[in-house]
């Protein structure tokens, strides 16, 4: 089952109260996990699937098991991190539009995914979002994310959403977290499932 077509399915769905429609999101992105990662592991230059790519099953981003959570996956396409999302009637804020909270959320977790899935671990020190336009419920979101500046441990990031056009933009500062700091934290690489290290650089 296509993202997509799960996403009409909750839609027409005759019981989609506010509860049963997260239910039913949850059901429906179950039901999309094993098509999605059948397609991520065939697209060349993509990242390995997100169940096995890192170990937050319950990231409320890319989290596999989080039943309320946006389950993003992502790929690489040469500079870029990309990944997509359908929103549904749980997603919604006005009538048929997505949350502006959910907008927000989907920048943040491309931007800061972009340094980690590069294999720097960091974190967000502070977020710029310009909202552009309206989102509509049940339509492709595509979050590009790129890095503009690395000078030290501190890293520059831009992102865009597209949904038929700009929707939403956004930047960010994140600082690379010290070996000490990461050690404590318990957070891992996930290509290596060891601590991480730095490497992340611009490009001249």
């Amino acid at each position: 089952m296509s993202r997509d077509l799960a996403a009409k399915h909750v839609a027409a769905a005759p019981d989609a109260t506010p509860y049963n429609a997260t239910k039913q999101v949850a059901a429906a992105h179950a039901a999309a996990a094993h098509s999605a990662t059948k397609h991520v592991a065939e697209t060349p230059g993509a990242q390995p699937p997100a169940q096995t790519q890192q170990p937050y099953p319950n990231c409320f981003g890319c989290g596999a098991d989080n039943p309320i959570g946006l389950r993003l996956r992502y790929r690489s396409e040469g500079d870029a991190l990309i990944t997509e999302f359908t929103p549904q009637q749980a997603h919604e804020g006005w009538s048929g539009i997505v949350h502006g909270g959910i907008i927000a959320a989907l920048l943040y977790e491309v931007m800061e995914n972009f340094a980690y899935r590069s294999g720097t671990t960091a974190m967000m020190s502070g977020m710029h979002t310009q909202f552009r336009s309206p989102a509509k419920i049940g339509e492709r979101i595509t979050a590009t994310a790129r890095l503009r500046q690395r000078a030290g441990r501190r890293i520059s990031v831009a992102a865009t959403l597209t949904q038929s056009g700009v929707i939403a933009e956004g930047s960010a500062e994140l600082v690379a977290l010290t070996p000490e700091r990461i050690a404590k934290l318990g957070i891992i690489n996930p290509h290596t499932n060891k601590y991480n290290k730095p490497s992340v650089q611009a490009k001249a």
